[in-house]
């Protein structure tokens, strides 16, 4: 797994690339749900958006990105914070989830982690 470093962040957020941590396996209700946060930056703001999906594979769907939604209205990520500071984002990821800034990949690395951290 490719992780950047904490300086290569908000350069490739400024090259329009999305960045993104796995979280692991949580439990919604009376369902588990595999969850990730990510990051964009559009125009002048940063946004925090996470990711909550079943996980299909026992269906034969391959790639998390491939996943069914456990909220289908957040197909695309549920926006939790926005700022114009990357900095308050990143804070914002380490106080709510307990993100490591030094494991952020870049957008399409995550079928990675569903072998090496499930």
């Amino acid at each position: 797994m490719n992780h950047l470093l904490e300086s290569q962040i908000k350069p490739h957020l400024h090259h329009s690339k999305e960045i993104e941590q796995f979280l692991g396996k949580t439990v919604i209700g009376d369902y588990e749900v595999l969850r990730w946060i990510s990051i964009v930056y559009n125009k002048d703001n940063y946004k925090l958006l996470v990711h909550e999906v079943f996980d299909d594979r026992d269906e034969g769907i391959e790639s998390i990105y491939d996943f069914s939604y456990f909220t289908p209205d957040d197909q695309f990520g549920r926006q939790l914070f926005i700022s114009t500071d990357l900095n308050e984002v990143l804070e914002f990821a380490v106080e709510s989830f307990g993100v490591d800034n030094s494991k952020y990949s870049l957008f399409g690395n995550l079928d990675a982690n569903l072998i090496h951290d499930l």
